[in-house]
């Protein structure tokens, strides 16, 4: 391939996927919150949207303030480290 067809890589690419891979996680957290009341999965849903709302405006390359990108970012490693587990059935 010569150097006129290479694509330059997107330095921000890493924090976009982060950012999905935890939205992911954070919606396979929704049967654990499963228990009758409707309120309590709306939390791991809406933040699994916002997190994709994040990704999608930093893979656009949309101006963001730092704190909401580090926010972000900061929920996304935390989850890495608490994969969604399948629910405990009695």
């Amino acid at each position: 391939m010569d150097r006129r067809e290479e694509q330059p890589s997107d330095p921000h690419q890493g924090n976009v996927d982060e950012l999905r891979e935890a939205a992911e996680t954070l919606r396979g957290f929704v049967p654990q919150f499963r228990d009758g009341r409707p309120v309590s999965e709306f939390v791991p849903l809406a933040l699994g949207k916002l997190l994709d709302a994040v990704a999608d405006s930093i893979g656009r390359g949309d101006e963001m303030r730092d704190s909401i990108s580090s926010s972000a970012l900061e929920i996304a490693r935390h989850l890495r480290h608490f994969p969604a587990e399948e629910p405990h059935r009695p």
